[in-house]
């Protein structure tokens, strides 16, 4: 009976609810998102960026359960958009003390640093925003952020800016993928 009840436990530990009732979307998810894969955020728009990046940082706020957050940035993200605004973090509720930034010379040396930061299990969550989305990013390397996400048991979101309005031309690995559009 014990060992039961520490398996169930471990199966719904695993996934984070979108709601805070469980809605339709948590439903179709299982019971919500797998804290061990890799989730896509593309903006629906190249306006809708800044909505995506919002979803992305209170899935990862939810998913690492008050540890810290990992948000890498290439260089190419980080010339188009900049750097995240610390206060910014701290008046939506998510403390900018919990958040280490790391600026990635070339998108390759981002999608490496949180290949190694999901598979090591030190962070809640990592956050990846590529500039350049297809140019690094392809079926084998979701594919090995996958394992390394399942090994950690470390959730990986990625935000692929340059991809805006264009989700569905992505082959990957991902256990999902968010196109996200501001509201009016």
């Amino acid at each position: 009976e014990a060992l039961r009840v520490e398996a169930r436990f471990e199966e719904t530990s695993r996934r984070v609810k979108l709601g805070e009732e469980e809605c339709a979307l948590d439903r179709a998810l299982g019971g919500g998102l797998s804290r061990r894969g890799v989730h896509e955020i593309t903006p629906r728009a190249a306006g809708d960026r800044a909505a995506a990046f919002g979803f992305a940082l209170v899935l990862a706020a939810r998913m690492a359960a008050g540890r810290p957050i990992l948000w890498v940035g290439d260089e190419v993200a980080l010339t188009e958009i900049g750097l995240p605004y610390a206060p910014g973090f701290d008046r939506h509720g998510l403390s900018s003390r919990r958040v280490v930034a790391v600026r990635a010379g070339a998108a390759r040396d981002g999608v490496w640093t949180r290949e190694e930061a999901v598979n090591s299990g030190a962070v809640g969550a990592a956050v990846g925003e590529s500039g350049r989305g297809g140019s690094a990013y392809d079926l084998i390397v979701s594919r090995r952020l996958t394992l390394a996400a399942r090994a950690g048991a470390t959730p990986c979101l990625l935000l692929l800016s340059s991809l805006a309005g264009q989700a569905d031309a992505l082959s990957s690995a991902a256990a999902t993928r968010f196109e996200i559009a501001a509201a009016r």
